[in-house]
């Protein structure tokens, strides 16, 4: 039953399709009037080369090729003068020029000029040389007078005309005696060294003394760190 029901199915649909001459019949006639219309065609085709040859046909008789191969001949005879008369008037000027030029191309006026060159650069080179020098010096000299300034302005200066530097454990400069306390480490600094102390009281101001008692002298405890600097008192 479905093999019948799909066969009914395909020649319903068959039934529903052109014929194949009517799909023919569109293309074939086209081609006709393209076949017809070819023949008019070539035929006017044909007659339009023929009037373009017929027109072409009086110019290209051997007169007028003659004619026209010697007007281009000289039209290259003048072309050719003009070339030559062009690079005379070029090359006049530059063989003027190199003419001027080959009377300095020789080798003694360039051994000469190879020669003068040598001699500004030694001259140049020595002045250099001397320009340098004097920079230099001229450092050196202001590096000299910067030292002394700065040894003249140095706390070293002090130490050397027999002053003492005074530093806590800490490193702080002791500038009173009031700061001192008994049994503190001292750093005192020479000109040639240091010398590790320790105070044996405590610090007290110029002139101030203790009523109805003597003052005790202050020892101190010494060790010298750079040579034989003795007691400090």
């Amino acid at each position: 039953r479905a093999l019948e029901a799909m066969r009914a199915h395909l020649r319903a649909a068959a039934r529903g399709l052109p014929r194949r001459a009517d799909l023919l019949a569109l293309p074939r006639q086209r081609f006709d009037e393209a076949e017809r219309r070819l023949g008019r065609a070539l035929l006017a085709n044909t007659g339009a080369h023929g009037l373009r040859l017929a027109r072409c046909a009086t110019r290209l008789s051997a007169r007028l090729l003659a004619t026209r191969v010697a007007q281009l001949h000289d039209r290259v005879d003048t072309l050719g003068r003009r070339a030559d008369a062009s690079l005379g008037r070029l090359t006049g000027p530059r063989r003027a020029r190199l003419e001027r030029i080959g009377g300095r191309l020789r080798p003694r006026p360039l051994r000469n000029r190879i020669l003068q060159c040598r001699e500004r650069l030694d001259a140049l080179d020595r002045r250099a040389r001397g320009c340098l020098a004097a920079k230099v010096a001229g450092s050196r000299n202001h590096l000299e007078g910067c030292g002394k300034l700065l040894a003249s302005l140095s706390y070293h200066a002090v130490l050397a005309r027999g002053f003492a530097l005074v530093r806590d454990a800490e490193g702080r400069t002791v500038r009173a005696a009031a700061g001192v306390v008994s049994g503190q480490r001292l750093d005192i600094e020479l000109a040639d060294g240091h010398i590790d102390a320790e105070a044996r009281g405590a610090g007290r101001a110029r002139g101030a003394a203790t009523p109805g008692a003597k003052r005790p002298a202050q020892r101190t405890t010494t060790g010298s760190r750079s040579g034989n600097q003795g007691s400090l008192f």
